[in-house]
């Protein structure tokens, strides 16, 4: 899903064009997958070999390592998104991508207010997830003229 692709193109093209009439209302949306146990709650471990943990982790608070928090992994989804720490959740990951999709069909510019609400409703945290960026995240944004 990138702005590069020649649906998201044409879908821009009919909308500039004025084909689907005054557009009033956009709605996007991301969603994956995710199992029901969540992401897991690894225990703290010492790093693999070979990584500076100290190195990976930056300017970001000094942890413990955790599997989930480093988050490279060849058989699964990188997990450190979850974290606030080094990411933010789907919101920074396709958050901005889907936003550029609606500002760029729309020529709208930024929204002129941004309201948000969202949670875990999905997994219960404490017992079998360890991510703290919110799951399930509703999004409202007001462009001018619409």
């Amino acid at each position: 899903m990138q702005r590069s692709t020649v649906h998201f193109q044409e879908a821009c093209d009919m909308v500039r064009r004025g084909e689907l009439g005054k557009v009033t209302f956009v709605r996007t949306w991301n969603y994956g997958h995710s199992p029901a146990e969540g992401i897991g709650n690894p225990p703290d471990s010492d790093p693999p070999p070979g990584l500076d943990w100290n190195m990976w982790l930056g300017p970001a608070p000094m942890r413990p390592f955790n599997r989930n928090r480093f988050g490279v992994d060849p058989d699964d989804f990188s997990f450190f998104r979850w974290f606030w720490d080094y990411a933010g959740g789907m919101m920074t990951d396709w958050g901005r991508a889907l936003a550029g999709h609606r500002a760029d069909g729309l020529r709208r510019g930024v929204p002129r207010s941004i309201a948000s609400m969202g949670g875990q409703a999905v997994v219960h945290r404490q017992s079998r997830d360890a991510r703290y960026a919110a799951g399930d995240l509703r999004v409202s944004g007001l462009y001018r003229d619409l």
